[in-house]
C-alpha cells in the first residue's frame, strides 16, 4: 500500500532490536512536500518505490545500497543516518539519484561515485563515517561538514577542499598523491594512530592539522611532503608527535604555521618566508629539536621564526632577515649553529646559562632580551656583538647571571635577580629602566641615566657605594615592577647634572650618608614628604652651577650635614625643617616655611659664619665671600626682597613666606645680584627701626 507524509507530518519506520521492515513490490512510501519527513527503519529493504517530492527521507536503521531500491525523487533532501552496508557494491550518484547526505550514518565498504549533479554531502555530524574499505571516487569536497574515515576508508582523487569542516583520520594511513587544501578547518589525527603526508602530497590552508578530534589518544605526523601556512591566516599543526622529514612553510602575510605538538622532530626544513610566521610554541612538557639535517630558515625582512618548548638546536637556522625568536626554555649551548646575514633574534624564553658562557660576536650579530630571562653563567659581546634590551618588562638577568662589560641601554629595560649583575663600571640608560630586584650594592659604579628609571623592587635595598654614583635624568629608588618598599642607601654620590633636566629621588626609605647634589644646571627633586629619611635626616646636599636646584619638597626632616651651594646654585628647603650643620652659601638657599619665620635664626647663623670677616664660622658661611672682596651673605624675607606675594628668585618661584639668602655684592639688601638705588631706599625705609629685617 502507500506509506505517507504530507501537510508537515512526520511518517517514520523506527529500527528496535532485529525488527525489520520490507517495502513491497507494490508498496510506495511518499513524502509529499517540503515540510513532511518520512524515516526507513530497522533492517529493511526496499521492492517498491519510494517517491520523494519534497521534504525529507532520512535512510536510517540497517540497509544495502542494493536495498535502497527504486527512488523517484523531484525534489527534498535524502539523508544516511543509519547503516549502509556497500561492501562489494558500487553507490552511484547522479541527476536521476540526485545528492545523499551523510548525516550521522556510515557507508561500509563499496565503492561511492558521482557523475553529472549527484553528489555525497556531509552534514555536520560527529557519526559521518567511512568505513571497511569504502572509497569515495573522486575528490573530497566537504563545506559546513564532518567526516570520520575508518579501517581503510579513502578517496581515490588528488584533492581534498575542506571549508569550515572537520575530516578525522582514524585509521594507521598514508596520505599519497593528495592535496588537502583547509579554510577554518580540521584535519583530525584520531586515536593513537599516525598519518605520513608522503612525499607527493601537501596540507595547506587555515585551521588543524594533526589534532584528535572524535577520539583521544597519543597520535602521530609524519611529514614526508609538505604543510603549508598559506592562507593569510593559522594553520595548527598539533598531534602529540610530529616528525618533519621534508618541509613545513609559513608563506605569505599573515600565514602563521603554529606548531604545538607534544614532540615535534625537525629532519627537514621549516620555514618562513613572504611574511609568513613559523612558530613552535611551548607547552606543558613538550619537546622540540631540531635534528642534525634540521634547516630553519627565516628568509626575508617581514617573516619571522618562534622556537619553542624545551628546544635544542642540532642543525642549523638560517636567518637572512626578519625576526627569530628564541622562546620555550634551551641552555646556551642548545642554541647551536647560526649562519646569519641580517635580521633579529629575540631572547623571549628561558635560556639555561648556567656554568657556560653566551658569547656574541660578529658571526652571530646582536641578542636582544625581550620578554626572556638569563639565568647563570655570563654573558660576553667582542667583537660586533652585544646583548641588547627591549622595552618588556619580562626582561631579566636571573640567578648571578653576569654582563660581561658596562651595560648600555637604549629604549629598553631589564630587571636584575638573584645575583643578576655587569661587571663594568659604566651603566649608561637612555629612556630605560633597569630594576634591582634584589639587596646589592653599587661598588665602583656609575650609572648614568638620560630620562630613565632605576627601580628599587619588592621590599629590597640598594646602597650607592662610596665610590658610586647614580647621575643624569629621570627617577631613582621608586618601584617600577614590584611593589613594595623599597629602601635606597646613599653612601656615594646621587646627581642632577644636565642643564634644565630633573632626577626625582624618590624611594619609599632613604638613607643618605652620601652626597645629594644639583649640577651643571640640573634639578634634583626628594620629597620627604612620601620618602621616609631615615631618622628623619636629610644628609649633605649640594647645588653648584647656574640655574642647578635641589629641591626637598615636604615632610618634616632635620638637616644634619653640611648644606653647600656654589656658583650660583641653589638648594630649595620646603616642609618642615630642623637646622643642625653649618653651610656654605657660596650661592643661594631658599627657607620655605608655614607658620613662624625662621628669619631671626637664619640671621643669628649668618653673623656667626661671618667671623668678623673670614666668613668660615658656625652656622652659614661662605667660601665664596672668604676670598672675594666686597661680597657677603645677604638674606631678606622673600615678602619684603621680591614682594608680598612673593616672585622669581634666581629663576625659582617662591611664595611671600620663605627666607632667601644668597651670596652677592656687600649692599645688596634685596638679594636680586645688584647693588643700586633699591637698595639704598630699602635701607633708608627701615632705618633705625627696632626688629626689622638688617
Amino acid at each position: 500500500g502507500t506509506f505517507t507524509a504530507s501537510g508537515g507530518g512526520y511518517a517514520r519506520i523506527d529500527q528496535f532490536t532485529n525488527n525489520t521492515f520490507v517495502n513491497g513490490a507494490t508498496g510506495r512510501i511518499n513524502v509529499a512536500d517540503a515540510t513532511s519527513q518520512a524515516l526507513l527503519g530497522g533492517n529493511w529493504s526496499n521492492l517498491g518505490t519510494v517517491n520523494l517530492n519534497a521534504g525529507t527521507l532520512f535512510l536510517d536503521g540497517t540497509f544495502t545500497r542494493a536495498g535502497i531500491g527504486t527512488i523517484n525523487r523531484t525534489g527534498g533532501t535524502i539523508d544516511i543516518i543509519g547503516f549502509m552496508d556497500n561492501s562489494g557494491g558500487t553507490l552511484t550518484l547522479n541527476a536521476t539519484t540526485g545528492n545523499y547526505r551523510l548525516n550521522g550514518g556510515v557507508i561500509s565498504g563499496g565503492t561511492i561515485t558521482s557523475a553529472g549533479s549527484g553528489t555525497l554531502q556531509f552534514a555536520v555530524n560527529g557519526g559521518n563515517r567511512l568505513a571497511n574499505n569504502a572509497t569515495l571516487v573522486g575528490n573530497l569536497i566537504m563545506t559546513d561538514g564532518q567526516l570520520r574515515m575508518q579501517s581503510g576508508a579513502t578517496w581515490t582523487g588528488s584533492v581534498a577542499n575542506l571549508n569550515n569542516s572537520v575530516f578525522g583520520s582514524e585509521q594507521t594511513a598514508t596520505l599519497a598523491n593528495k592535496t588537502v587544501t583547509l579554510a577554518n578547518s580540521i584535519f583530525a589525527v584520531e586515536g593513537s594512530n599516525t598519518l605520513t603526508v608522503a612525499a607527493t602530497s601537501t596540507v595547506q590552508g587555515s585551521g588543524n592539522f594533526g589534532q584528535t578530534f572524535f577520539v583521544g589518544g597519543t597520535n602521530g605526523v609524519v611529514n614526508n611532503g609538505t604543510i603549508a601556512a598559506n592562507a593569510g591566516a593559522q594553520l595548527v599543526v598539533n598531534p602529540v608527535n610530529l616528525t618533519n622529514n621534508a618541509q613545513m612553510t609559513a608563506v605569505g602575510a599573515n600565514s602563521v604555521l603554529y606548531v604545538t605538538a607534544g614532540s615535534f622532530t625537525n629532519n627537514g626544513t621549516f620555514t618562513a618566508s613572504g611574511g609568513g610566521f613559523a612558530r613552535i610554541d611551548q607547552f606543558t612538557n613538550n619537546t622540540f629539536v631540531n635534528g642534525p639535517t634540521g634547516r630553519i630558515n627565516v628568509a626575508d625582512a617581514t617573516s619571522q621564526a618562534l622556537l619553542g618548548g624545551n628546544w635544542s638546536n642540532l642543525g642549523t637556522v638560517n636567518l637572512n632577515a626578519g625576526t627569530l625568536f628564541l622562546d620555550g626554555t634551551f641552555t646556551s649551548a642548545g642554541i647551536g649553529s647560526i649562519n646569519r646575514t641580517g635580521g633579529t633574534i629575540d631572547i623571549i624564553g628561558f635560556m639555561n646559562n648556567s656554568g657556560a658562557t653566551l658569547t656574541f660576536n660578529a658571526a652571530r650579530g646582536d641578542f636582544r632580551l625581550n620578554g626572556g630571562a638569563i639565568s647563570g653563567g655570563t654573558i660576553n659581546g667582542t667583537g660586533g656583538g652585544t646583548l641588547l634590551f627591549a622595552a618588556s618588562g619580562g626582561n631579566r638577568l636571573v640567578n648571578n647571571a653576569t654582563l660581561i662589560g658596562d651595560l648600555n641601554m637604549t629604549d629598553g629595560q631589564l630587571r636584575l635577580q638573584s645575583g643578576g649583575t655587569w661587571t663594568g663600571v659604566n651603566a649608561n640608560l637612555t629612556n630605560s629602566v633597569l630594576s634591582f630586584e634584589y639587596a646589592t650594592a653599587l661598588t665602583g659604579k656609575t650609572i648614568t641615566m638620560t630620562n630613565s628609571r632605576v627601580a628599587v623592587e619588592n621590599g629590597t635595598t640598594l646602597t650607592v657605594g662610596a665610590s658610586s654614583r647614580i647621575q643624569g635624568y629621570g627617577v631613582a629608588g621608586q618601584t617600577f615592577f614590584v611593589g613594595g618598599t623599597s629602601a635606597l642607601i646613599n653612601n656615594g654620590t646621587i646627581a642632577s647634572n644636565v642643564s634644565g633636566q630633573t632626577l626625582t629621588v624618590n624611594p619609599a626609605v632613604l638613607t643618605n650618608s652620601g652626597t645629594m647634589q644639583a649640577a651643571n644646571g640640573g634639578r634634583l627633586d626628594v620629597d620627604p614628604g612620601t620618602t621616609a629619611l631615615t631618622g628623619g635626616q636629610l644628609g649633605r646636599v649640594r647645588s653648584d652651577g647656574s640655574n642647578s636646584r635641589l629641591l626637598v619638597a615636604g615632610g618634616t626632616y632635620t638637616i644634619n650635614q653640611p648644606a653647600v651651594t656654589t656658583n650660583h646654585g641653589l638648594v630649595y628647603f620646603q616642609g618642615t625643617f630642623t637646622k643642625a650643620a653649618t653651610f656654605d652659601a657660596s650661592g643661594r638657599f631658599v627657607f620655605d616655611y608655614t607658620g613662624t619665620s625662621p628669619f631671626a635664626s637664619i640671621k643669628a647663623d649668618i653673623i656667626s659664619g661671618y667671623a668678623s670677616g673670614a666668613w668660615n664660622g658656625a652656622g652659614i658661611n661662605s667660601s665664596s665671600a672668604a676670598v672675594t672682596p666686597r661680597t657677603a651673605v645677604g638674606y631678606v624675607e622673600s615678602s619684603i626682597g621680591i614682594g608680598t606675594t612673593g616672585g622669581n628668585f634666581a629663576g625659582v618661584t617662591v611664595d611671600g613666606t620663605a627666607v632667601l639668602v644668597r651670596f652677592t655684592l656687600a649692599g645688596d639688601n634685596n638679594v636680586n645680584g645688584i647693588v643700586d638705588i633699591s637698595d639704598f631706599a630699602l635701607l633708608a625705609a627701615n632705618f633705625n627701626q627696632p626688629s626689622q629685617w638688617y
